[in-house]
């Protein structure tokens, strides 16, 4: 929040500097100043900017040390403050060369730099805006981070399949992650629950993450594996890049299978064509005793990130 605030502050003294400068182009008046004045204005300004470079580089440092996105913005700030600056001085020492050799000066140089330098603060004030508004309202993770976690995850033995990663981050440290374990069924609810906190801790300690685990118990029948089996090859044959997700067999008066079809957001064939060709490529365990209840699902990992 505080970045955020600095970032407004940044936009804000862009959109004024921009607006005096206007002012000094249509009200330009042609000043002597002696050359007395000319030297200590240099000579502030000078000073001004080595005391700016070197807070610009300790918030950075620091920014880096603390992952503060307050102190990144604030270096931000003191950046443009050597730029507007460094423009002013610029303008000075032009001025007074010019001066020097007794050239009228008709335009004021020092408000056309100006404009320049507020268009450039208030471009990069907007993406700094940007860049702390997100943190706020959650980022998205890079896949390579989710699928170390998830592949780490899997490593455990009672494990039998991940699915339905959510992930969310807020800020530089705070990283939440929600995912369904699949563990036999034939585990008591205690055991189960069990190897879901050890995983849950044993992850959050190692990866500095917030993370919830959905138990999904999964059947290891022969009834079971064939289904499975033969869901995978109706799937593949509409499309290699689908997922099955969460697939069980619920045992009643009549037999239900459920079941999560899992595609892109890009996928080329919408939620209803896509749930008919399901259905069509599994008429043979339909037409059977098997009910089937199919869920379509969207990949929640986006794979350029």
């Amino acid at each position: 929040v505080t970045g955020l605030i600095v970032a407004l502050i940044i936009f804000f003294i862009g959109t004024l500097l921009g607006y005096t400068s206007i002012l000094k182009i249509i009200n330009y008046k042609e000043e002597i100043i002696s050359d007395k004045l000319q030297y200590i204005s240099i000579g502030i300004l000078s000073f001004a900017i080595i005391v700016k470079i070197l807070q610009c580089l300790s918030y950075l440092k620091i920014s880096k040390i603390i992952s503060s996105n307050s102190l990144k913005a604030t270096a931000f700030d003191s950046l443009f403050d050597i730029i507007s600056t460094s423009i002013i001085l610029i303008s000075t020492i032009v001025i007074f060369v010019l001066t020097k050799n007794n050239i009228s000066i008709k335009f004021s140089i020092d408000g056309i730099l100006g404009v320049l330098v507020s268009l450039f603060i208030i471009t990069s004030g907007i993406l700094l805006i940007k860049e702390q508004v997100n943190p706020l309202i959650g980022e998205p993770i890079s896949k390579e981070y989710i699928d170390e976690i998830v592949n780490y995850v899997k490593s455990f033995d009672d494990v039998l399949g991940v699915h339905d990663v959510i992930c969310h981050k807020y800020g530089p440290t705070i990283c939440y992650i929600i995912l369904h374990l699949e563990l036999d069924n034939k585990l008591t609810f205690e055991e189960a629950h069990s190897i879901v906190d050890k995983i849950e801790m044993i992850v959050r300690k190692k990866y500095n993450v917030d993370l919830t685990i959905h138990m999904d118990p999964k059947d290891n029948s022969k009834e079971y594996n064939d289904i499975l089996k033969y869901v995978e090859e109706a799937l593949s044959k509409i499309n290699k890049n689908i997922e099955l997700h969460d697939l069980r067999l619920i045992n009643s008066k009549i037999k239900t299978i459920t079941f999560d079809v899992v595609v892109d957001y890009d996928f080329d064939i919408d939620k209803k064509e896509l749930e008919e060709k399901v259905e069509k490529e599994l008429f043979a365990l339909t037409s059977t005793n098997y009910n089937v209840i199919i869920k379509i699902d969207h990949n929640m990992i986006n794979d350029e990130k």
